[in-house]
């Protein structure tokens, strides 16, 4: 129960419980709890991009995210598009080529 007083359960039910996996399923959704164990099996290199008008991500919790990689040593590439909504992405040649600079398979 997420250590919450049953009564403050959304459906009013004062018995009413969640199912047993759901806190271990919110785990899995933030990647903040891997890197926070030090994960050697973590990616090395981040290639994050948000768009500053994103109404489904936070520009917080992406920037904590690269802070967090950054300071763990790891390879960091974050951009934020000025007005750019959700899935904003403007330099997807760019992508490629870091790729490339990250796995020497570059394209010629």
């Amino acid at each position: 129960m997420l250590g919450a007083d049953p009564g403050r359960l959304g459906s009013g039910d004062r018995t009413a419980t969640i199912d047993s996996d759901i806190p271990h399923k919110v785990m899995l959704a933030n990647p903040m709890h891997y890197l926070e164990k030090h994960n050697p099996r973590r990616a090395r290199h981040w290639w994050l991009r948000i768009g500053t008008s994103d109404t489904t991500h936070s520009l917080t919790a992406i920037t904590n995210l690269a802070l967090r990689t950054q300071n763990l040593g790891d390879d960091v590439n974050l951009k934020m598009y000025w007005d750019g909504g959700h899935g904003a992405n403007e330099d997807p040649g760019d992508l490629i080529k870091w790729m490339g600079e990250i796995t020497g398979y570059g394209i010629g």
